[in-house]
């Protein structure tokens, strides 16, 4: 068996009503917190009351700011930041999706640093202490409560990437299925195909170990079905669980076995077109299935059965073009089989596109050469 190495520093809570105890992992010497929000998510989750009322018995002085956007922008970290230090914040707690939470890690490391966001991109994180995190998760798929990227976006330069380190990680994951019932069906599918990326990228990534490969399993047996049922309006307390235990399963991997080309490649279609990451995502992956599938075919196989039988389609998936027929029903059953048109993308801009991809391509098994992108655009357009 090769070496390899694994982490995740973070202490993770999962289970019902876990939110009610919130308070019994933030040490009572942080007086000041501050609740970072998306505009809804903690409203509508239910999570900000059911904080303030755990924090309320240790007299911390609560904070809340609603202000984090979909991508979060290098702005948005900095008036956060300067806020948490006009304040006195010395603990933060995020309660949403995936932007919020890696806000909240940007955010976290700015503060203490007295630094911008633009300045921590090109800085040694090891030199800063961050601020004390709490992640509270309210979708389930992106895995940003374990991991230790934050992705933010530069508007003004078109700009989408991530700041990366062991000083990136939250001190506490707090999962509680019941966050995510409130969720739209439209989003509780968005969020679950990333957990597909995630868990199936981290399964065929270089980097993979004999750990990530058992938990990219896991997740995608658990995610692939739950999924299925999502789109069948199927949308019960189970499924959501499984699907935010597979989130956490795939989660776990983006720290240790990273992803692939598609996360790459969708950086500068998120940064260019403000979308949705997952959506992005979805526009990339029949053409990536195809033009990979040759370096990775059992893995492609495996879940191109796994599809199709939480499908109940009794298809056998072996080679590229059944394995790209997979992806593409599931896509399809998620209301996400699009284009990269559908965002309003010209044609011309997949060169664009192409040159502005950076970040480590060389784990993903396939070919990463700048024309196999250009052609993964192309054909994705």
């Amino acid at each position: 068996m090769n070496s390899f190495e694994y982490s995740c520093p973070t202490k993770v809570v999962f289970g019902f009503n876990k939110i009610k105890t919130i308070a019994d992992y933030l040490p009572k010497s942080h007086k000041n917190v501050l609740i970072v929000s998306s505009m809804t998510a903690a409203v509508k989750s239910g999570a900000l009351e059911k904080i303030r009322n755990s924090l309320g018995k240790n007299k911390t002085n609560i904070f809340y700011k609603n202000t984090i956007s979909p991508n979060p922008r290098l702005t948005e970290v900095d008036e956060l930041s300067d806020y948490c230090q006009n304040n006195d914040i010395t603990a933060l707690i995020a309660v949403g999706g995936g932007s919020v939470i890696d806000a909240a890690k940007a955010i976290s490391l700015v503060v203490p640093s007295k630094l911008s966001c633009k300045k921590i991109l090109k800085h040694d994180l090891d030199l800063i202490s961050p601020l004390f995190l709490i992640a509270v998760p309210t979708t389930a798929g992106t895995g940003s409560e374990v991991s230790k990227g934050a992705i933010v976006s530069d508007i003004e330069s078109t700009w989408k990437g991530g700041i990366r380190g062991d000083n990136v990680f939250p001190k506490v994951a707090l999962l509680d299925p019941l966050l995510t019932m409130s969720l739209p069906r439209n989003v509780t599918l968005e969020t679950g195909f990333d957990i597909i990326t995630h868990a199936f990228e981290s399964l065929i990534s270089k980097a993979a170990s004999p750990i990530t490969r058992m938990q990219s399993i896991s997740a995608l047996e658990i995610a692939v079905p739950a999924l299925a049922l999502a789109a069948e309006d199927q949308l019960t307390l189970e499924v959501r669980s499984d699907l935010m235990f597979a989130s956490l399963l795939a989660g776990y991997n983006l720290a240790n076995a990273s992803t692939c080309l598609p996360h790459r490649l969708q950086y500068p279609l998120g940064a260019n077109t403000d979308s949705a990451h997952a959506r992005g995502l979805a526009a990339i992956y029949p053409a990536w299935f195809r033009l990979t599938y040759a370096y990775s075919p059992n893995e492609f196989n495996f879940i191109g059965n796994l599809i199709n039988k939480a499908l109940g389609l009794q298809l056998l998936v072996i080679d590229e073009v059944s394995s790209t027929l997979a992806i593409t029903a599931l896509l399809s059953k998620l209301d996400m089989a699009h284009k990269l048109r559908d965002f309003g993308v010209k044609l011309h801009q997949c060169e664009q596109f192409t040159s502005e991809v950076d970040g480590n391509l060389e784990l993903d098994p396939g070919c990463t050469k700048l024309e196999t992108i250009n052609k993964i655009y192309k054909e994705s357009w």
